[in-house]
């Protein structure tokens, strides 16, 4: 089988300074974005189609200082069709409609320097045979960076977060090829909820960068897609179910300036992160397609614009599994890439080359709905040119 793919997306963009009374900047950016894919099967037959255009526009107003705070205030509306045509279309045409206005605030309490924000959005979701399915999600957040000693700082940030469920998780019916496997939504899925508490400490010198972060949330009406162990049309089935989570996770990197000068620059970097998700209904059950642990150095360079990076990763193995879930094996991943800058007059040109799983491991991504039959793609090398005029 092969596919032939065409996509097209279109932007435009524009902003106007002190347009209305107390208003320092209005701006509006529009997206189309069409994507269209045929498969054609070994006989030159087409098998399915499957299109997906979106309308995307949104409005930002920058305002004056208000009690000695400033923000802005915006407005999204979009609209996306999907539609699959033949034997493997998984999921029904349909329309969905959004419209969200949000509002984004930051002010100075003594030394701490404090954001809020709040969105709302409705989205509509309309497709045959089935009942107009209506959302509203509500989102809250808050933080707040505390500069301690000198180069030191603690952040804080909590939010309360809601999603609507997308048109593939409420109506999906039938063998999804891409991820192997027959897939079942649910029309009766709710908005999802997440409440995150996340805590960050930064340290800054001449020579030592440091940063890190812990973090929990809390999901109410979790949705996920999960392996149910039965077989559709030779395919695994896969259902998208909803139910309270948990996930808890710590993100580390550290960058130590070993050289700058001359127009040469060396770091070297250590990083790594881990997270855990869980449902929370007392069975203590791990979900499908978590993260494993990673940790990793990079070895960072510049010179008279060349800059190049070469990284070493250890990804671990992940037995937390799912019911149903295959676990990984741990492997490493070396990947060097190199970027050349040159401006020629008006213009800006960037030349780059990366060279990916330079090791040639045999790796399978956890996170990917094909691991068990698709590995990761062995030592590949890329490049090209990108301009500015």
């Amino acid at each position: 089988m092969r596919i032939d793919l065409e996509q097209e997306r279109w932007n435009i963009a524009g902003a106007v300074d002190d347009a209305l009374p107390g208003i320092t900047r209005l701006g509006a950016r529009m997206g189309i974005n069409r994507y269209e894919h045929v498969e054609i099967e070994p006989s030159g037959e087409i098998g399915t189609a499957f299109e997906n255009e979106g309308h995307d526009l949104r409005v930002l107003a920058e305002h004056e200082e208000i009690a000695g705070m400033r923000g802005a205030v915006g407005l999204q509306i979009g609209d996306r069709e999907l539609e699959a045509v033949g034997e493997e279309a998984f999921v029904p045409a349909s329309d969905t409609e959004t419209m969200a206005l949000f509002v984004t605030e930051a002010t100075r309490i003594g030394t701490m320097n404090v954001q809020l924000g709040a969105r709302y959005e409705h989205v509509e979701v309309t497709s045959d045979g089935v009942d107009d399915l209506d959302f509203n999600a509500f989102s809250l957040s808050v933080g707040a960076v505390l500069p301690l000693a000198a180069g030191h700082s603690l952040s804080v940030q909590l939010d309360r977060s809601a999603r609507a469920p997308v048109a593939e998780e409420l109506l999906a019916n039938g063998p999804h090829i891409a991820t192997g496997a027959f897939e079942v939504g649910d029309a009766d899925l709710e908005e999802e909820t997440a409440t995150n508490v996340s805590l960050t400490y930064g340290w800054s010198s001449p020579r030592i960068e440091l940063i890190g972060s812990v973090y929990y949330t809390a999901f109410d009406d979790f949705i996920y897609l999960a392996d149910t162990g039965e077989e559709e049309d030779g395919l695994p089935v896969r259902r998208h179910l909803q139910g309270d989570a948990s996930f808890h996770g710590i993100e580390l990197e550290t960058t130590l300036h070993l050289h700058e000068g001359d127009g040469t620059t060396f770091d070297v970097a250590l990083f790594g992160d881990y997270v855990r998700g869980r449902l929370s209904d007392g069975s203590d059950t791990d979900l499908p397609r978590v993260a494993p642990s990673r940790l990793g150095i990079a070895l960072r360079g510049g010179w008279n614009g060349l800059a190049g990076e070469l990284a070493l990763t250890r990804v671990s193995r992940q037995d937390r599994v799912a019911s149903f879930e295959l676990p990984t094996d741990d492997y490493l991943m070396l990947d060097l890439s190199l970027t050349w800058h040159v401006d020629i007059g008006s213009s800006h040109v960037e030349v780059f080359a990366r060279g990916e799983n330079l090791l040639d491991e045999e790796a399978r991504n956890h996170l990917s709905f094909v691991k068990d039959t698709a590995p990761m793609q062995g030592l590949g090398v890329t490049g090209g040119i990108r301009a500015r005029f």
